[in-house]
């Protein structure tokens, strides 16, 4: 029998705009969470890390969707999918968001759990894990007010 293929996308964002402190422990969270994908025996191609390297870089919802949406159109589908973010959240209106480097700048550049897992149900994928290291205080001034998130992958 073979084995079910999994893959795992590993999203890391400790600066965010909004007045909001850069986050410390996001690389080695997510070093921690890759170790822990290939011991559970994930290959390395199943694995996509997109991490604004402490601030050096930026991570943008298009770059996740891409990603997603190869993996969703892959010829040998994941029956599992896991998405594991690590970096500044709140809980909105809307559901709990992550923020990715342009937000609050920019509200769509954040991700909508809600969305995502509505997004998520009309996948090819059989499973759809989410696992969030990331607040969710509700959104205390209008900057954050305006951010609702969007899908993290293709509808």
């Amino acid at each position: 029998m073979q084995k079910a293929r999994r893959a795992i996308l590993l999203i890391g964002v400790s600066k965010t705009g909004g007045g909001l402190v850069s986050l410390q422990a996001v690389e080695s969270g997510l070093d921690e969470m890759e170790d822990w994908a290939v011991a559970q025996g994930i290959d390395d191609h199943d694995i996509c890390r997109i991490s604004d390297e402490a601030g050096t870089k930026k991570v943008v919802l298009r770059d996740l969707i891409d990603w997603v949406t190869k993996m969703n159109n892959d010829l040998q589908v994941p029956q599992q999918l896991i998405v594991y973010f690590s970096g500044h959240g709140f809980h909105g209106a809307g559901g709990d968001v992550w923020l990715l480097s342009d937000a609050p700048s920019y509200p769509s550049e954040a991700v909508s759990l809600f969305a995502s897992e509505a997004g998520a149900r009309n996948s090819s994928f059989d499973h759809v894990v989410f696992i969030s290291d990331a607040c969710r205080v509700p959104a205390d001034n209008i900057q954050f007010g305006y951010v609702m998130g969007t899908v993290s992958s293709p509808t």
